[in-house]
């Protein structure tokens, strides 16, 4: 289903700005976790740390 979302939502997009992987989580980002700041931004380092497994995985060959 989400696939299927996705393609429909970047039809008018070039081939290099379109999803290609993704993974859907379990949870949200929160600021609770540690990877949403105050401000409700990204924390990518923390978030590079707590889903390494999950972001290796989606570029195995």
């Amino acid at each position: 289903m989400m696939m299927d979302r996705i393609a429909t939502l970047q039809q008018r997009l070039a081939q290099y700005e379109q999803v290609k992987r993704f993974t859907l989580l379990p949870h949200h980002f929160s600021m609770e976790s540690g990877e949403l700041t105050s401000t409700l931004k990204l924390k990518r380092p923390v978030i590079n740390k707590n889903f390494r497994d999950i972001i290796e995985k989606m570029y195995e060959e």
